[in-house]
């Protein structure tokens, strides 16, 4: 914690595959650091799609082979990948 301001916690299941943990902890840090704080539902879904973005932006850049996992959200009649 620096000063005044709560740094959030990111925490990933293990993986048996390095390249989806760090995949994994990309999604969640581009998430931590942006989106934390929202609780609309339909903006935390819009979020949730940059968030899976800012992880396959980052991870192309370091070659992680790895499909994004969500393509239109999460929720009834998402995209499956």
């Amino acid at each position: 914690m620096h000063g005044d301001i709560l740094q959030p916690v990111v925490e990933a299941k293990a993986r048996t595959n390095p390249v989806d943990l760090a995949a994994t902890l990309i999604h969640e840090v581009a998430y931590a650091t942006f989106h934390s704080d929202v609780t609309d539902e339909i903006e935390r879904s819009k979020h949730e799609v940059e968030t899976e973005a800012v992880a396959y932006i980052v991870g192309r850049y370091f070659r992680l082979d790895r499909l994004p996992l969500a393509v239109a959200g999460r929720g009834e009649g998402s995209l499956e990948v």
